[in-house]
Parts: structure tokens; sequence; C-alpha cells
């Protein structure tokens, strides 16, 4: 939501929103996996998560 704050804008967002904040999350999210000894899945993770970061507009 953007808003008109004092003179000028503030945009409100949650975290899922920031894709720097989703792409930490999905990076933790496969260094578990790798931890729980899943490296299919960590690979899978790591692999979605590049393609949507450098191609965001097929994210």
């Amino acid at each position: 939501m953007l808003r008109t704050v004092g003179g000028g804008y503030l945009l409100s967002v949650t975290a899922d929103q920031l894709d720097a904040q989703m792409f930490e999350r999905r990076i933790r999210d496969a260094r578990a996996e790798l931890e729980a000894d899943q490296p299919a899945r960590a690979s899978e993770l790591i692999a979605r998560t590049y393609y949507e970061w450098v191609d965001f507009e097929r994210a």
C-alpha cells in the first residue's frame, strides 16, 4: 500500500513481498535441507531461488 506521509510517500509491504528477504529465507531453508542430508531438495531450492532472483519478470 502506498500512502502519503508528511512531504513524501510510504510504501508498506510485508516481509514476503521483499525479494531480498524472500531470497534469504529460501537460502536458509536450503541450508537446513543440506543439514538434514537432503541435497536434492537443497539444490532444487537454490535453483528456484536463483532463477527467480535473476529473472524476476517470470517469478
